[in-house]
């Protein structure tokens, strides 16, 4: 199994949030890999939403001649149509030495309709499959929802299971670790770092509140409080970027809306999120891969230094 002898960082970028045309995508892509290479990160992890965010072979080949000290973690979305098509395009380049792949089934949110009709688990085995027939190098492997199947490949096909941040994270890493044993496990946690607490949880509701409504546990919990994610209350918050009072803080909701951006994220002064970092790391998590809520070189520079920091005590 693939093992990391110590805790390891990485950064991963949306190629979405680099505007809406190829050239910016390009262009965001290479000032995130800047960052990362600056932050002395091991992995820039490109997180493809939609299939026409995926880099081009040649977009990829040029990545990796320029920052060779990264390694460009390529994701995959196993019911995209075309997907493995692209990848095997871009392993035909001669630089699979300098990549990692990330196989995930896809949030339906990112698919046709015709592509979220495709059974997840058998889409996974087969992207899985074609992945090792072709590339030998190191493979993450999403594990949302899909914990038995991508338990049950790691063990098979030597690969890194690849968790979000989020709830009963240490239940359900045993459940990866009794099926696959020992090996690296890796962890994706959006984060913030600044001395600005309170600025900090408005900017983590306002930046992520689609990733974090996204949550069944979430969406139960509000209709528990009798809210929904539509009402003017919340979209106050997350898309008029109204200031969260002292008052609105020590509510009920208010404070179920603190704990699931706890929950879902990292976000505090450096020493805050540092020792979050400790925890994970401790609990088992030797890859650690965060991404930037706000995307700028002194946030992946802050991360990088807490990283640093974790890895050398």
């Amino acid at each position: 199994m693939p093992h990391f002898a110590c805790l390891v960082g990485g950064k991963a970028a949306k190629r979405s949030r680099f505007g809406s045309i190829w050239k910016s995508h390009q262009m965001g892509t290479k000032l995130s890999a800047k960052a990362c290479q600056k932050a002395h990160l091991r992995f820039h992890v490109l997180d493809s939403e939609w299939i026409w965010h995926y880099l081009s072979p040649e977009e990829a080949k040029d990545l990796v001649t320029n920052f060779p000290s990264l390694t460009m973690v390529l994701s995959f979305a196993s019911r995209h149509n075309g997907a493995l098509k692209i990848l095997r395009k871009t392993l035909e380049t001669g630089i699979a030495d300098k990549l990692a792949l990330d196989l995930v089934v896809g949030n339906n949110a990112y698919l046709t309709r015709n592509e979220a009709k495709r059974a997840p688990g058998r889409s996974l085995v087969e992207a899985v499959k074609f992945a090792r027939r072709h590339f030998q190098g190191p493979v993450f492997v999403g594990t949302e929802g899909m914990w038995t199947t991508s338990a049950e490949l790691a063990a098979e096909y030597d690969l890194i299971p690849f968790f979000l941040l989020d709830r009963n994270m240490e239940e359900n890493l045993g459940q990866i670790r009794d099926s696959m044993g020992k090996g690296s496990v890796a962890i994706y946690v959006p984060f913030i770092i600044s001395e600005n607490y309170p600025r900090l949880l408005d900017d983590v509701l306002q930046r992520l509140s689609g990733y974090i409504f996204r949550r069944k546990w979430v969406q139960k919990g509000l209709r528990d409080l009798g809210v929904n994610p539509s009402q003017p209350q919340i979209r106050a918050i997350t898309q008029d970027k109204q200031k969260m009072t002292p008052e609105f803080l020590k509510s009920e909701l208010g404070d179920f809306l603190r704990s699931a951006a706890s929950t879902l994220s990292l976000f505090g002064t450096p020493e805050t999120v540092t020792e979050r970092i400790r925890e994970l790391h401790k609990v088992g998590f030797d890859v650690i891969v965060g991404y930037p809520i706000k995307e700028n070189e002194e946030q992946a520079l802050a991360f990088g230094d807490c990283i640093r920091k974790v890895s050398e005590t």
